[in-house]
């Protein structure tokens, strides 16, 4: 049975080996800077919070 990958190895694999190229490094990219986009937003918003209150 193969050995789960971790995250970072499921990404890197996307990034280099993918059949796809420049195509799925161009979602992966996109994916991960909406997704930072969201975690920056709410931990902004958490900060904002106990700094208010």
């Amino acid at each position: 049975m193969a050995k789960a990958k971790t995250n970072v190895q499921f990404v890197r694999d996307l990034m280099e080996h993918s059949q796809f190229g420049a195509m799925t490094q161009l979602f992966v990219l996109d994916a991960l800077d909406k997704w930072s986009g969201m975690v920056a937003k709410e931990i902004q918003e958490k900060i904002n919070a106990r700094t208010a209150g």
